[in-house]
């Protein structure tokens, strides 16, 4: 979760077991930030469209009033309405209570969407800052439900990452043709660094907008892999095919850059791991996989790692057609 990111290391001294555990719980804390981040444009796609209310309020609470024995109703009591981004149910005082449906309680899932689903923007608070949150309801017969709350964001970050984005979504959802809402929506995963999710492609595939790979035009190829090169690497899957020298060039240059780097650390290790399984599919049996596998073995040293680097850098350098198949990660 996102507020992993506050997670701090202490001035502890571990043994070098101790060390070697400690950066690894450390390397997957960054993992899920970074995978958190990633999936929260998404999320924050879904929950746009999905909601007929969009609101800001720094005060609300949640009450749970128990009905028997067996079960509860949590209630958002929203105290104050700060401002309102959409309003497709003429929303108003009268309706500032908002059931929350609770897992465990109103539905039963494998993992829980947080608590009544709200979703951690940060633990912390910088003096001078003001912050709010950011709230989500859909109006079910005369009631309205939570489907997400985004809490604590600072006002800025929320107009400039939230709010800006939730009003290009909008208007995305005025779009009746389907050829231009795929265009424009496409447009949109471009221009915020990730590749669609599997349901938006197989909606238009299931429409016959698209057929197997995904349609871009020249300017959204361009644009693609122009992001992609400034880091974006989700998008990935979308320029393979049309810019492999550019894919080659990019990844080239940050293994390289990896090799040189000493002492060789596990998150590095790591990141060079995934370079070459975005480039190539191996098969689990391969020599190449096996080889591939000892960069992120604690057991092998550092001499024969970066052997092991100079062996796939030389085929990536050789290599004259890359990534025949894409492996998702």
């Amino acid at each position: 979760m996102i507020y992993l990111c506050d997670y701090q290391l202490s001035t502890y001294t571990y043994s070098p077991m101790q060390r070697t555990k400690h950066t690894l719980i450390s390397f997957l804390i960054c993992i899920i930030c970074i995978s958190v981040n990633a999936q929260d444009k998404q999320i924050l796609r879904i929950l746009t469209m999905k909601s007929d209310v969009i609101l800001t309020s720094n005060s609300y609470e949640k009450t749970d009033t128990y009905v028997n024995d067996f079960s509860k109703e949590s209630v958002c009591v929203i105290n104050k309405v700060d401002s309102i981004i959409k309003n497709n149910t003429k929303f108003k005082e009268s309706d500032y209570t908002a059931r929350i449906l609770t897992d465990g309680n109103d539905y039963f899932s494998d993992g829980y969407f947080g608590d009544g689903g709200r979703l951690l923007g940060s633990i912390s608070q910088d003096v001078g800052k003001s912050y709010s949150n950011l709230m989500f309801l859909k109006k079910v017969g005369k009631q309205y439900q939570v489907l997400g709350i985004y809490e604590n964001l600072e006002i800025g970050e929320m107009k400039t990452e939230y709010i800006s984005k939730i009003a290009q979504v909008m208007e995305i959802e005025k779009i009746k043709d389907l050829n231009e809402r795929y265009s424009k929506t496409l447009d949109w995963f471009i221009d915020n660094g990730f590749y669609p999710d599997n349901g938006f492609i197989e909606f238009y595939q299931q429409k016959g907008v698209v057929k197997e790979s995904l349609l871009l035009n020249d300017e959204m190829a361009q644009k693609a892999k122009m992001s992609f090169l400034s880091g974006n690497e989700d998008l990935l899957p979308l320029i393979k095919d049309k810019f492999p020298d550019d894919v080659q060039k990019y990844y080239l240059l940050k293994m390289r850059n990896i090799r040189r780097s000493s002492p060789l650390s596990y998150i590095s290790c790591y990141d060079f791991y995934e370079i070459i399984s975005n480039l190539y599919n191996f098969g689990y049996n391969s020599m190449d996989y096996l080889l591939l596998s000892l960069l992120t073995d604690d057991n092998i040293d550092e001499y024969k790692k970066k052997d092991i680097m100079d062996y796939f850098i030389n085929m990536t350098e050789e290599k004259k057609k890359l990534i025949p198949e894409y492996r998702a990660n």
